[in-house]
């Protein structure tokens, strides 16, 4: 009996899993025996200083456009998932992964710095009467 030879995936990509998860990373496929996995492989996330460009809370408090923060880094790790627990896997550039890691993955934020608070703007006058 002829087999046909195994298709393996090897790039970049966000793998969508059950149960509202993703993974974000290098998937390559694994043969265990007969088993087939793919592992994921999700590069270090450095430490790195940014500017807001929308307001954010963070650490207790409401933090204008403008204030300069700090999202620690979070290290590399790697994941075997069975083609079970993936209902999609959506091929990506590299480029593409990073800004999906860099918006979903959860990292502490520290305050660096905030703006000198703006203004009080002026009161509409729907506010004003009572």
């Amino acid at each position: 009996m002829n087999e046909l030879p195994q298709e393996q995936f090897h790039d970049w990509a966000i793998c969508e899993l059950f149960g509202h998860q993703r993974e974000i990373g290098f998937v390559t496929t694994r043969y265990f025996g007969t088993a087939c996995l793919f592992q994921v492989d999700v590069p270090e996330l450095p430490e790195r200083d940014y500017i807001l460009d929308e307001p954010q809370w963070i650490g207790g408090e409401v933090l204008d456009v403008g204030a300069k923060v700090r999202k620690k880094a979070v290290p590399a790790r790697s994941r075997l998932l069975g083609p079970g627990a993936i209902y999609a896997l959506n091929p990506c550039t590299k480029e593409a992964a990073f800004l999906a890691m860099e918006k979903s993955t959860a990292r502490e934020i520290v305050k660096l710095e905030a703006p000198a608070p703006a203004k009080k703007r002026r009161a509409l006058p729907a506010e004003t009467s009572a």
